[in-house]
């Protein structure tokens, strides 16, 4: 009997001793074939347990016998594939359809993603189209020429933009060779390209927000004149109403209004006619600004009916309206 805490007698073997110096697999494989080895018919290697049985040969040597072929064997010492094809031409090999050679097995398909039926490059014909220099698979033509004869009847494939042909590799959805042949936004003086519906993706949501492209164009509250805008400006705003030259004449002449308020020394906001402290300067919400009644966006003017002193959080809130959306009185005059 083997001692206590000792190993297996064979070498590598992890397992405690249990009959005569071996494990009990070791022991067992003693009394069945009276060797506590199994080697590998083909290299001598020791099979490890749970091999099967009626494999006499390891993973590694058992694969076809066909040289190159690394499948798994399954009949007669061939894998699947080389099996079925002896039982169809009654040889493994694979002949050259130009030279008629045999073919040097690499694989059941080649680098063009085909089963190889050339035995060399100069063997194998070239697609039939000029501009083209892949190898042909089938009827003349490469393999993505060939799918895409399959799929329209035709290996070519034009730009919708300059009519010349795309390239094969190109995805199926691409339909134009470059930016510079799609169309242009339907927007006027917009650049950017269409996208969807004839419009980019800028000018694409107001369609659909809309129906149409809203209009741009306005006459300026203050001067009277037509403004002329263009889609191109990626920063307008749609409720413009008021030209450059009149916003930057009118915007800031209301400041002698301010200059009123700080020298009385008190001023109350108009619009929730609490006491405005002047000692507070922005952007305190509670500072003070100037609003007027009637926004100069919709008409208004720098006149002393139309100003009032408010609060700087006060005269945020009710932005260009005319009502304020706050509770709280609005002094008109």
């Amino acid at each position: 009997m083997a001692t206590a805490n000792s190993t297996c007698s064979i070498n590598g073997c992890p397992y405690a001793a249990h009959c005569r110096g071996w494990c009990r697999r070791h022991y067992a494989r003693v009394k069945n074939t009276g060797s506590p080895y199994r080697p590998c018919e083909k290299c001598g290697t020791d099979l490890p347990f749970g091999h099967p049985s009626k494999r006499r040969m390891c993973n590694t040597c058992w694969t076809c016998k066909v040289t190159g072929c690394t499948e798994p064997m399954r009949r007669n010492g061939l894998c699947n594939s080389h099996a079925s094809r002896k039982n169809r031409t009654g040889t493994t090999d694979v002949f050259c359809r130009n030279c008629g050679g045999v073919v040097p097995f690499t694989g059941f398909k080649d680098d063009q993603g085909s089963i190889a039926h050339y035995c060399s490059d100069e063997c194998r014909p070239i697609c039939s189209l000029p501009e083209c220099g892949s190898a042909a698979v089938a009827r003349g033509y490469c393999k993505s020429h060939w799918k895409r004869f399959k799929a329209t009847g035709s290996p070519h494939r034009t730009c919708r933009g300059c009519g010349q042909n795309l390239p094969a590799y190109l995805d199926g959805r691409v339909v134009y060779c470059g930016n510079q042949c799609k169309p242009a936004c339907d927007a006027p003086g917009c650049p950017e390209i269409a996208d969807d519906k004839g419009f980019c993706s800028r000018h694409v949501s107001r369609v659909r927000y809309h129906g149409s492209l809203p209009e741009i164009d306005f006459k300026c509250a203050f001067c009277g004149s037509l403004v002329e805008r263009s889609y191109a400006d990626r920063y307008q705003r749609s409720n413009k109403k008021v030209c450059g030259e009149c916003r930057v004449k009118k915007v800031r002449d209301h400041d002698w209004f301010r200059d009123e308020i700080l020298a009385r020394g008190e001023a109350t906001c108009g619009i929730c006619q609490e006491p405005i402290d002047l000692s507070l300067k922005y952007p305190d919400p509670r500072a003070l600004s100037i609003d007027h009644i009637i926004p100069l966006v919709w008409g208004g003017t720098n006149n002393r009916h139309n100003l009032q002193p408010s609060c700087l959080i006060c005269n945020f809130r009710k932005r260009d309206r005319i009502a304020p959306p706050i509770a709280g009185a609005l002094t008109l005059f």
